[in-house]
């Protein structure tokens, strides 16, 4: 099932935001791939697909059929994962896509096969004025081992991405989709950081330079050494704390489940608007409850929806989970969307008596100028 809502051209061409259209894609049990016919003309040379998924099986053990990379094609959007099988499941994303006007924001973007890589980008960038996104796909055909499963994009020099997995040898990424953006004209700067979450830590922080948090938002992705399917421990979520912090946070049980084993490391990039746009970001922290299958939302502050995007920080749409059980890993994802103006709906699957609460940071960008 594909759907296509709100096609939109910005009139005012003071924003370096030319369109922005949201689709929500399926690839249903079985399938592999899915290709969506854009609406509206746009150059995809200067685009970037930013995605969050929903799972919609609770049963399915198979990481391969939980990650999907996006990408164009011919102009067109291709969502794919890496294969099918037993534990097959349905997976559904909201995508949605971002063209800049490339005389203000430039993209550079490309796909690889496995990982670590170091992807080259074409035209070299200023780093603090650029950001990396990526999505992936996984080819792991056993119950969900995160150290195998999980990988973090960074920019690593002017010329070069990392795609990094940890520990090298044993991953299973299969392919990935990265795209650069590179403010031309001062509209955003980034700030690029680390944080080392220790094996028993449950809370770690990075310090950096002041942002105003209206008008920055934030891009995260993990790697753990976490070699088993022990949510808690494998996967967490990544927040603005505050205008000189950025957080990180796993799930605290009666501990961790693995204190010796479950060191993991985020690479995040706040990205914030110059003072004089009027682009805005809000933010929240939105916990799921467990044992229902659900739809649920949450009142944000009034946004034009044919400017504005919903956004996970943590890249393939992960959640924080508050379980290990690997059957019941249907919530490791949640689906975002702007329902009208005021509301954010988040949409997840699960429905099972032992599903766990997952937790999500969400922000929603209003790309204005």
């Amino acid at each position: 099932m594909t759907l296509t809502r709100k096609p939109y051209k910005l009139i005012a061409r003071q924003s370096p935001v030319i369109s922005l259209e949201e689709v929500k894609v399926c690839l249903a049990v079985g399938e592999v791939t899915k290709t969506t016919v854009l609406t509206k003309g746009q150059t995809t040379a200067n685009c970037i697909p930013f995605i969050t998924f929903e799972t919609t099986s609770t049963a399915d053990v198979l990481p391969r059929s939980k990650f999907a990379r996006a990408y164009f094609s011919a102009g067109d959007l291709i969502l794919e994962r890496d294969g099918v099988g037993s534990g097959d499941c349905v997976l559904c994303a909201t995508i949605t896509i971002i063209e800049y006007d490339p005389t203000k924001v430039k993209v550079q973007q490309g796909t690889t096969f496995g990982a670590p890589d170091f992807p080259a980008i074409p035209s070299p960038v200023v780093i603090d004025n650029s950001f990396v996104y990526m999505s992936y796909t996984t080819s792991t055909r056993s119950p969900m081992n995160y150290s195998q499963n999980m990988a973090t994009a960074r920019i690593f020099n002017t010329t070069t991405v990392e795609i990094a997995v940890t520990p090298v040898g044993s991953e299973n990424i299969a392919s990935t989709a990265w795209f650069v953006a590179e403010a031309l004209g001062g509209y955003f700067t980034v700030q690029h950081g680390e944080i080392v979450v220790g094996a028993s830590d449950i809370v770690a922080t990075d310090i950096i330079a002041s942002v105003d948090m209206d008008k920055s938002f934030v891009i995260a992705s993990m790697t753990t050494e976490i070699a088993s399917d022990e949510a808690t421990d494998g996967i967490g979520s990544c927040e603005l704390q505050d205008a000189t912090t950025v957080r990180f946070n796993r799930t605290a049980g009666a501990g961790l489940v693995d204190p010796s084993g479950g060191a993991c490391s985020i690479q995040y990039q706040v990205i914030t608007f110059n003072a004089s746009s009027r682009a805005n970001v809000q933010r929240g922290h939105k916990t799921l409850a467990a044992n229902v299958s659900n739809t649920t939302s949450e009142l944000i502050t009034a946004v034009n929806t044919s400017v504005s995007m919903a956004h996970n920080v943590m890249l393939n749409g992960i959640n924080q989970i508050s379980m290990n059980d690997p059957v019941q890993i249907g919530n490791i994802h949640t689906r975002l969307n702007i329902d009208s103006g005021t509301v954010l709906r988040f949409t997840q699957t699960t429905g099972i008596p032992s599903s766990p609460t997952s937790s999500i940071d969400w922000e929603v960008i209003e790309w204005l100028e």
